[in-house]
């Protein structure tokens, strides 16, 4: 189970830059839960 959001930029016409978040609920009980935070330009 988990989700993810997801924020796109313009900037002018030539560029665009988008941040994400994703986040995952695992089941096991040795493992936390896991956070990914990143950008792509």
């Amino acid at each position: 189970m988990g989700g993810s959001a997801t924020l796109r930029l313009s900037v002018g016409q030539a560029y665009a830059i988008s941040f994400f978040y994703q986040y995952a609920r695992r089941f096991n009980d040795g493992l936390g839960d896991l956070h990914l935070i990143g950008a792509t330009f």
